[in-house]
């Protein structure tokens, strides 16, 4: 089963935060790194201007490569939950998806990036003008 953690695509330059499906269940994943180059600078980031588009981009570019980086089997061990779980902090699923792409990032070259999946979908909504702020709830 292939999983796409973050939940949504991003520039290509950064790895948002994980959402939890697939680490809640504490099992041992396979980490794998896409990295995605262009001659005509397509990055997964257009797939805000609809499919449509996003392809005919797509096929405006010269050629596009894919190197995949499969790293080894990451399983959460007692080791780890003593040293790299912040116990009161965050959850343990938080703690072995942080760890999964922090190895992700660095392998793959990527910067971490706060966000989420939530952010991109109210900034596509922003760029179409139908953003509406939620109600913060203290």
């Amino acid at each position: 089963m292939i999983l796409y953690v973050e939940g949504a695509t991003t520039n290509g330059t950064s790895i948002i935060q994980f959402k939890k499906g697939a680490f809640t269940a504490l099992r041992p994943v396979q980490p794998i790194v896409l990295n995605y180059w262009s001659a005509g600078s397509v990055n997964a980031a257009q797939d805000v201007l609809g499919i449509a588009n996003h392809l005919n981009v797509i096929g405006l570019a010269l050629f596009i490569t894919l190197k995949v980086t499969e790293l080894p089997v990451f399983a959460p061990n007692e080791y780890f939950w003593k040293n790299h779980w912040k116990e009161g902090k965050e959850e343990k699923w938080e703690a072995f998806a942080r760890a999964v792409r922090e190895i992700m990032a660095e392998a793959g070259h990527y910067k971490l990036s706060d966000l989420t999946m939530q952010d991109k979908f109210d900034y596509i909504e922003k760029l179409k003008g139908k953003y509406k702020p939620k109600d913060k709830k203290e």
